[in-house]
């Protein structure tokens, strides 16, 4: 079903109907009610005079915005110009700009060379046996431990120890001395019997 139209004795595609024409024209001289009479003048003396105050003030701050974009635009030009001083007039250098070129080149070489050479592992065979005789020759927990307690023992020790300590260690130093000697004279003893 469609729709009724809100008035029915309107169609949309009817054409609406147009204004009347107007009929009286009012002249251009023709005088306008409350309008000013044509001898006395439009502005008076006093508005005039404060127009003018305020043309004279707004002409002076677009005096000052100039001045003020005047000089930005020199001190401007006066940093660019020194900035190019410093730079030597030319930019960046086309030594520096080969220089970067050849290292992104050689980055990207590793990056591909280290996506095909792993393939799905994260570190490569040398590097891993590096990793593995680092960690063999590193201390062992126990061995630290040991050796913490021995510095803490000879920290509290007194300084001038009573000397038996001392002497009993030089004694079993001489000791062995004397047993490393007696070795060598045996060895040399039984090196001259055996050689002709």
């Amino acid at each position: 079903m469609s729709p009724q139209p809100p008035y029915p004795d309107e169609q949309p595609t009817t054409r609406l109907p147009t204004a009347a024409p107007v009929q009286a024209r009012v002249p251009l001289d023709a005088p306008v009610a409350g309008a000013p009479v044509a001898g006395a003048p439009l502005v008076d003396a006093v508005s005039f005079e404060r127009l003018a105050d305020a043309v004279g003030r707004l002409r002076t701050a677009v005096t000052l915005v100039g001045l003020l974009s005047v000089i930005a635009l020199a001190l401007a030009g006066y940093a660019l110009h020194e900035a190019q001083k410093d730079d030597g007039g030319r930019g960046v250098s086309s030594s520096r700009v080969a220089r970067i070129d050849a290292r992104i080149d050689r980055l990207k070489a590793q990056v591909q060379a280290a996506r095909a050479g792993n393939s799905g592992s994260t570190a490569s065979g040398a590097d891993l046996s590096a990793l593995q005789s680092q960690v063999a020759g590193a201390a062992k927990a126990s061995d630290v431990q040991a050796l913490k307690t021995a510095v803490a023992k000879l920290q509290a020790a007194p300084a001038g120890g009573g000397g038996t300590d001392q002497t009993a260690a030089v004694t079993a130093l001489s000791d062995r001395v004397d047993k490393l000697s007696a070795q060598v004279q045996t060895l040399q003893q039984s090196g001259q019997t055996t050689t002709p």
